[in-house]
Parts: C-alpha cells; sequence; structure tokens
C-alpha cells in the first residue's frame, strides 16, 4: 500500500499537531486531513482571535489611560489651568480644572500658553501651511491632463490589478506544490477509491 510522507516542519504539520510538542510518527490520511481541516478553520483562528482581543484590550487601556494624562497635565496646562485632584479646591468650584491663581497677564487678560505655542508652529512651519493651503489643492484638481484626478485613478486602479493578477499567478503556483495541494488530492483519491493510506512523519 501506497505510504504519504509529510515533513516534520512542514506546513500541514506544523498547521495540525503546532499545539502538541512531539507529532506522531505514524497515523493515516483520513486522521491528519480531518485534523488539519480543523486546526488550520477553528483551532488558530480562534487562538488568534483570542490574542488579538486580549492586545487590544491592554492597547485600549493604555491608550486610554495616556489620553486621560494628556488632558488632565498638558492640556490644562495649556490652557493655564490645574485638574481640581491635584489640590484641595478651596473656592467651591466643582470643576475637573482650576485657574492656577497666580499667572502672567497682560491688561488684565490671562496669557494662555497655548496661544504662544500656536504662535511658535505657525512661524516654524509656515511654508508648509502656504504650500498645503494654496498650492497643493490647485495642482491636484487642475486642468493639466498630468495632474487630472481620473487619470491618476485609473493609472492606481490598473497598477493594483497588475499587481494583484501577478500575486494571485505566483500564489497559485506555490500552492500546487505545496503539500497542502498534496493532502487534499491524495485525500480526495482515497476517498473515492474507499482507502485511508499511512502517512509517515519525517525530519
Amino acid at each position: 500500500m501506497k505510504k504519504i510522507t509529510i515533513k516534520k516542519g512542514g506546513f500541514v504539520c506544523r498547521v495540525a499537531y503546532g499545539n502538541e510538542s512531539s507529532p506522531p510518527v505514524n497515523t493515516n490520511l483520513c486522521k491528519i486531513f480531518w485534523r488539519f481541516l480543523f486546526m488550520f478553520f477553528i483551532y488558530w483562528p480562534y487562538n488568534g482571535l483570542k490574542k488579538i482581543a486580549q492586545f487590544l484590550l491592554v492597547l485600549c487601556g493604555t491608550i486610554i489611560a495616556c489620553v486621560v494624562i494628556a488632558i488632565l497635565f498638558i492640556f490644562s496646562f495649556l490652557f493655564a489651568k490645574r485638574p481640581t485632584c491635584l489640590k484641595k479646591d478651596e473656592t467651591g468650584n466643582k470643576g475637573a480644572f482650576i485657574a492656577y491663581e497666580h499667572w502672567p497677564r497682560i491688561r488684565g487678560r490671562r496669557v494662555y500658553p497655548i496661544w504662544i505655542v500656536t504662535g511658535i508652529l505657525i512661524v516654524v512651519y509656515h511654508k508648509w501651511i502656504i504650500f498645503f493651503a494654496a498650492a497643493l489643492p490647485s495642482a491636484l484638481w487642475s486642468a493639466d491632463p498630468m495632474y487630472s484626478k481620473e487619470l491618476w485613478i485609473v493609472l492606481a486602479i490598473s497598477v493594483s490589478a497588475l499587481a494583484v493578477l501577478i500575486g494571485i499567478y505566483h500564489a497559485l503556483k506555490k500552492i500546487k506544490n505545496s503539500e497542502v495541494w498534496m493532502l487534499l488530492k491524495e485525500s480526495i483519491k482515497a476517498k473515492k477509491q474507499g482507502l485511508c493510506l499511512p502517512v509517515e512523519i519525517v525530519e
């Protein structure tokens, strides 16, 4: 009887027995085929989604914490205020922020740091601001064919379609020579013949 050989480090074995420390040396085609399908479509996607969910929970918690810190300590400073929790509010103010008691004033008005920061950013990046505000929109929507929106859309779609077709061709070629294709082909052939061929897992 024909024996099928599968590599221990191959894709089929890693998917089918990746959750075990050591795969069996001998099995049969029926067992490994259905185990591969179960692990590929159910077990590994479930584990992947579980890890992604855990990562997203940690990430969301970190982002929320950073946002809270930014609001309390950065934006409060930009508007010359402090969080209420940092000092007992003796004025009876129930808000989240309280204005600093001693802060520079010009003609009776507070000099908010956000004014200074905004002014510095405008001075430093004024060339970029002028460029994006005036030059870029007129260039993108110009009547010149080189800047035509339709031309760039068609070009982008054509290049993307060509890249996708080339990728599909190479993917199909790789799949045809893979153990997965061999496993599927032999399983269909064995089912038609009513057989369950032995499988040996080698190094």
